[in-house]
Formats: C-alpha cells, sequence, structure tokens
C-alpha cells in the first residue's frame, strides 16, 4: 500500500512538472509524426521537431488578474544609444568589428541544415501543420466521452417573522455522453438531491431528506442527421490533417531545391567574378605594356589609350558583378533566415547525383500519380461530392 502511494505521488509531481502547453505540444508533435508516416512513409520526411520551436524565452509567470499591470517606460538616457558626431564612424567600427575570420563558413548540406532550423517560410508552414493537427486533436475530444458535474445550491424562506418555511436544497448531477457514430449521443446521468427544512410553521423540528436518481437517455434521429453524415466534421478534419502533410512536404522539397538553385547560382557568381578579376588583371598588364610602348615609339597611342579604356570596362563589369553578388547573398540569407549582417562565405561542395534517363510520357503519367497537390485536389474533389 505504501508503494502505491508513493508511486502516485510520484506521477502526480512528475504530471505537474509539465506545464499544460507542453503537453499539448508533444500529443501534437506524436500526431504529426504518426500521420507523416502514414501518408508519406517512415523515411519520408527527416524533420525532428515537427512542433515549431519558441522564437523567444519564455517570460516568467505574472498575475493576469491585476488591475494595474507594471509598464515599461524608460527616459531617453536610459535607452541604449549614444549620440555620434560622425555617422561614418559607426559605419567603419561595423566593419572593422566583423573580420572575415567571424563569418560563417557553410556548404550545400549546411545551408539546408540551417534553412530548416531558422527559415521564416518554413516556420510559417510548419506551424500551418501544427493548427491542423491541433483541430483534429480538438475534434476528437469531442467525440470521446465528455463529463459534466454539476452542483446547484437553493435556499427558500421569508425573511420577516410569521408562518412560514425554509429550506436549503442541494443538487449534485454527475453527467457522461457519448457522441454516437450515426448521430445522437448516450447520455449516463447520477443524481443526488438532499433537501434540509431548517424551519417550518409548525414548529417541529427541522426535516431532511436525500433521494438519488440513475438516467440512461439515448437519442437517435431516424432521417436527418442519421448515418455518416454525422461524422462530417471530424472526417473532414481527419482529411485536412492528411491535406497538411502532404502541403508541407510539397513545400519542403520545393524550399530544399529553391536552397540547392540559389546556393549554385552564387557559386555560379563567384567563378564569373573570379573571371572578370583575371580579365581586370589582363587589361591592366596590357595597357601598361602598350603605354610603356607608346612612350618608346614603337606602338600608337591611340592602342594604349585603347587598353586602358578596356580597364575601366573591365573594372566596370567587376564592380557590377560583385554588387550583384552581394544582392543575391542578402537574398539567400533572408531565404535561410539569417541576419543580412552576419558575414557568409559560401563553400564550394561536391555533390554526385546520377543523371536521370527520363520520358515524358512517362514523366507526365508518373506526375499524375504521384504528384501531393493533385492527390489533394483528387481527394477535395471526393469532399464536395460527400
Amino acid at each position: 500500500m505504501r508503494r502505491t502511494l508513493v508511486g502516485f505521488v510520484l506521477v502526480t509531481v512528475l504530471t505537474g512538472c509539465v506545464s499544460p502547453l507542453d503537453r499539448l505540444d508533444q500529443r501534437v508533435a506524436k500526431l504529426i509524426g504518426q500521420q507523416q508516416q502514414i501518408t508519406l512513409g517512415p523515411d519520408a520526411t527527416d524533420d525532428p521537431q515537427p512542433v515549431p520551436a519558441r522564437l523567444f524565452a519564455p517570460k516568467p509567470q505574472r498575475d493576469m488578474y491585476r488591475y494595474d499591470p507594471d509598464t515599461t517606460n524608460p527616459t531617453p538616457d536610459q535607452l541604449p544609444a549614444t549620440t555620434n558626431p560622425d555617422p561614418g564612424a559607426d559605419l567603419a567600427e561595423s566593419k572593422a568589428d566583423s573580420p572575415a575570420a567571424a563569418a560563417i563558413v557553410m556548404d550545400l548540406e549546411q545551408a539546408l541544415g540551417y534553412a530548416i532550423a531558422h527559415s521564416r517560410d518554413y516556420r510559417n508552414r510548419k506551424e500551418d501543420l501544427f493548427l491542423a493537427a491541433l483541430d483534429l486533436l480538438v475534434e476528437r475530444h469531442l467525440w470521446g466521452p465528455l463529463f459534466f458535474h454539476d452542483v446547484t445550491a437553493e435556499f427558500s424562506g421569508m425573511p420577516e417573522a410569521g408562518d412560514h418555511d425554509q429550506v436549503l436544497t442541494l443538487i449534485n448531477e454527475l453527467r457522461v455522453t457519448q457522441r454516437l457514430p450515426y448521430g445522437g449521443d448516450l447520455s449516463v446521468s447520477a443524481l443526488v438531491a438532499y433537501v434540509s427544512v431548517l424551519q417550518n410553521a409548525t414548529g417541529l423540528s427541522p426535516e431532511q431528506s436525500q433521494s438519488s436518481s440513475l438516467a440512461l437517455s439515448i437519442r437517435q434521429p431516424l432521417m436527418r442527421g442519421f448515418g455518416k453524415v454525422a461524422r462530417e466534421v471530424l472526417i473532414r478534419t481527419e482529411r485536412e490533417l492528411v491535406y497538411a502533410v502532404r502541403d508541407f512536404e510539397r513545400f519542403r522539397r520545393q524550399l530544399l531545391v529553391d536552397i540547392a538553385a540559389d546556393y549554385y547560382g552564387l557559386l555560379a557568381q563567384q567563378a564569373r567574378i573570379e573571371n572578370l578579376k583575371t580579365n581586370v588583371a589582363n587589361f591592366e598588364l596590357l595597357a601598361r605594356r602598350f603605354d610603356a610602348l607608346a612612350k618608346a615609339g614603337r606602338a600608337p597611342y591611340f592602342q594604349a589609350e585603347s587598353f586602358q579604356q578596356q580597364v575601366l570596362f573591365a573594372r566596370n563589369d567587376l564592380f557590377t558583378a560583385e554588387r550583384q553578388y552581394d544582392s543575391s547573398l542578402d537574398a539567400f540569407k533572408i531565404r535561410l533566415g539569417m541576419p543580412t549582417r552576419q558575414p557568409l562565405i559560401i563553400a564550394p561542395s561536391e555533390v554526385i547525383v546520377p543523371e536521370p534517363s527520363l520520358d515524358s510520357v512517362a514523366a507526365v503519367v508518373t506526375a499524375f500519380e504521384l504528384r501531393l497537390d493533385l492527390q489533394t485536389t483528387a481527394d477535395q474533389v471526393d469532399d464536395a461530392r460527400r
């Protein structure tokens, strides 16, 4: 008996250490993982965290029933800012504080992993999947046994002196309801009524009485609302979770493909910049050579001036390519969910992908059979028919 009591206390304490929201997140994560394995297979997704992680640490618990919640309103001198008469000094200081050694070196695999952990689009789609699973949990709860406990107290009598009765009535009702699969519901209720006559007109001693009753009721429609239509909301929420899993998986695949395309696009721009740097060096070498030949009288001056002009054109092309690379790199950071001020170095990585031999007809037929969005559209047609 003592071991049973100790075990019960330990379970109660451990259960109390987990907040209701954390327990709900665990249930939703389990439901999403099960649905992904059923819909997509055990190896379809490798996301270790189905439930979106919190962006910020939870704040300490506050009294939500206070009439005067605290307001933080600092004065200007308490803000973390100082006046700088030279705005260009901040820019030079920020560049000096972010050397190349502090930059993140990232290859394709690391970029994909960073996007799954920090991408805003990925997080938003994951939250949509979370909401779909949450709706299903609510609907499943409504289709389970529901418990109700009502306590009613009533005091009746006249406060004036005279012939009157003073009666105290307590009614305790415990009720359990369960929805039936083809409409209607089943209800079982236990009612206990306690009546005490505190004072009566005859002047006799107070009287007490207690009664209890057990009731069983079944409500079953025979025409309207009968049949599978009674489970329409449950069927729809179950299927909506399947659609959400498909949409999330399709978005995940497309996101990874887009990140890979941007990654190789950045590598191509890096190669182009290196080629332009080589062109600038070659044109500068030729410009110096023909300038020396022109000064020695061995070549006309227009050739030296032509090569100097080519140097300017090559430098302009290099400058334009570097600015385009910076813009593309910032867009890549935003797609990954990385701050744009974070230095990032794109490192080349070798990915060996065998080139598939595709038949155009077979590819179209396969797309009609395997594309997740087409499967969802076909199932939504069945929803409309239903």
